[in-house]
């Protein structure tokens, strides 16, 4: 399982990640907060989800194919 941190911590190569993870911290603030933190959380798990899962099928597709061509 040491797979998924490696992948999440690549999913913040991007710089749309960083930004909106940014975000997300900084809506945890009271004195800088314009809504709920949970508001600007969901959607950054959401999409770095999304990354993971995106390229858990791909690597997933590569061992089947990496698998077929050894055989």
């Amino acid at each position: 399982m040491s797979f998924i941190p490696i992948t999440a911590l690549l999913q913040f190569t991007r710089v749309t990640n960083i930004f909106y993870l940014v975000n997300a911290i900084l809506q945890f603030q009271p004195k800088i907060s314009t809504s709920d933190p949970l508001i600007t959380v969901i959607p950054v798990l959401f999409v770095v989800g999304l990354g993971m899962l995106r390229e858990g099928l791909a690597d997933l597709k590569r061992k089947r194919e990496d698998d077929k061509a050894n055989k």
